[in-house]
């Protein structure tokens, strides 16, 4: 290369003191004559149109484009120079704006096209050649209708294709296409935290530790699709798709030679095969998930008829009202699901948390307090029917149920100021003037699911599920008491109609799950 600079900068200096016009060879590379070939593969001079091949002379302090005897522009030398140093790095850069010898400027776009595409600066063109012997990996070449060079590195300015060799074509039985998997590897990392901090920041209805771990799940499988999607991954291709994979079928280096020629030269020996690996399994082991977002329904409730009285006899003054039961709410801190998957269309596991109630009891004068209470263990059974996959990636529908225990009572209660018995007591004509009554039943029930899972990477899924759990339904008496409020000081009847409360429920789950 100093060699070619030092000539050039000889024919240069002798133009300049003589005023002649003298041959100036557009670098070590391209030579003094830009062939078509060339043309199309540094991508040089796109806005010139004239026959090929184009030659190149210097004449005072600048050098001129020229087809045919006719000059067609020219060029300062201090942009040659550096159009010459661009050239001879052409490949060691992934794309010309990133060579430092290019400059962003009116003049400098026309001399060569910033768009040019170098082919070794395309991960993509990395392949993975499976055969009956096992698998080839590195880049291709050249292809022909019979035979594929191969290469594990790439010397673009190396005439020789040391490391070179050749597969026959019809020996291909699939081709992979890889990428680099840096993003691969920190996609679902930074997934991992990203997910756990904005799972602990939202408003989830579970506690923060379990909300950050439904976010790191989330996470790492949106981090792999990021990170899939941005690095290709390996991607199955078309073996018939191979030609559009080899770097230089088309425009090429000048130093290379051409496919015929490459084949002849490939004669490095061919590296041991990869053994073929079995096809990995289609479905997960094990899996252990988070619920992110719980949404709970209660069965809707018959209205209940109360009845005041401003006197101690039924035929005065009576008045009607509705009965306002306080349901406490089921909240859920946290939820994890474990699993098995010993067959492709069976999942087995249990759900596992802490299932609370909460809730205050009512101020009205007319109260009911409905409690439920739900065990911490709910082992499952539910069969999955895949729908869809491409790659590692899936859709599942799954139908099945399990077994909770449960806790369920329904307490009525008068205000704190009644008063049983004694004189109010005597003086009413109803014998039965309870200040409160209870009805529980305790026991397990089946409940039943349905639900929708998206595998987004061989490791991690999202999914989506709706579950009904028939609890039992409790009767209530008649409740009739008398009580004194504080103003009128004077004692009131109330009875509470015969009624049933159901404590059936359902339950929308969002979570995620991680599959090993």
């Amino acid at each position: 290369m100093l060699r070619s600079a030092a000539l050039f900068c000889v024919f240069l200096a002798t133009a300049s003191a003589s005023g002649a016009q003298t041959v100036a060879p557009l670098g070590e590379r391209i030579g003094a004559t830009l062939e078509a070939s060339e043309r199309d593969y540094f991508g040089l001079f796109p806005a010139l149109r004239a026959p090929l091949p184009w030659d190149f002379v210097a004449q005072t302090d600048s050098v001129f484009v020229r087809s045919e005897g006719r000059t067609l522009r020219g060029i300062p030398r201090e942009d040659v120079e550096r159009l010459r140093r661009l050239i001879d790095t052409f490949e060691d850069y992934a794309s010309i704006p990133q060579n430092p010898n290019w400059v962003a400027n009116r003049a400098f776009v026309e001399y060569i096209d910033a768009k040019t595409p170098i082919p070794t600066g395309a991960a993509s063109r990395i392949v993975r050649v499976q055969t009956a012997e096992g698998s080839y990996s590195g880049f291709t070449l050249y292809t022909t209708d019979s035979t594929l060079v191969m290469a594990p590195e790439v010397f673009p300015r190396d005439a020789s294709l040391a490391g070179a060799y050749t597969l026959p074509r019809s020996s291909v039985l699939a081709l992979d296409r890889e990428r680099s998997y840096a993003w691969q590897t920190w996609g679902p990392v930074l997934g991992i935290g990203v997910g756990a901090a904005i799972g602990a920041a939202l408003p989830l209805s579970i506690d923060r530790r379990a909300a950050g771990a439904f976010g790191a799940l989330a996470g790492i499988t949106m981090g792999s699709i990021t990170s899939e999607l941005a690095s290709g991954g390996l991607v199955e291709v078309d073996p018939t798709a191979i030609d559009g994979l080899a770097l230089y079928n088309g425009p090429r280096p000048p130093e290379l030679p051409t496919a015929s020629g490459a084949i002849a030269r490939a004669t490095g020996p061919r590296p041991a095969p990869v053994p073929k690996r079995e096809r990995p399994r289609s479905f997960e082991w094990v899996s252990a998930g988070v619920h992110g977002a719980v949404a709970t329904t209660d069965a809707p409730q018959a209205p209940i008829t109360t009845f005041i009285a401003r006197s101690l006899t039924r035929n005065n003054g009576f008045r009607t009202l509705l009965m306002e039961q306080t349901r406490e709410t089921l909240d859920v801190p946290y939820r994890l699901d474990a699993s098995i998957r010993p067959i492709k269309w069976l999942r087995v596991g249990a759900f596992v948390g802490a299932f609370t109630t909460g809730g205050d009891v009512s101020p009205l004068l007319e109260e009911e307090q409905v409690t439920r209470t739900v065990g911490s263990v709910r082992p499952y059974a539910e069969g999955i029917l895949p729908l869809i996959r491409w790659g590692n990636r899936r859709v599942e529908i799954s139908g099945g149920g399990g077994r909770q225990s449960y806790n369920v009572r329904v307490t009525q209660r008068a205000p704190d100021t009644v008063e049983v018995g004694t004189e109010i007591g005597q003086a009413s004509p109803f014998p039965l003037l309870r200040a409160e009554q209870t009805a529980f039943e305790e026991g397990s029930a089946w409940f039943y699911n349905a639900g929708v899972e998206v595998y987004t990477s061989r490791f991690s899924s999202l999914f989506v599920r709706h579950t009904w759990y028939p609890l039992p339904t409790l009767e209530q008496e008649t409740f009739e008491n008398i009580y004194r409020p504080i103003r009128p000081n004077r004692p009131i009847l109330r009875i509470v109609d015969a009624h049933s409360v159901d404590f059936s429920y359902r339950e929308v789950t969002v979570g995620s799950r991680f599959h090993f």
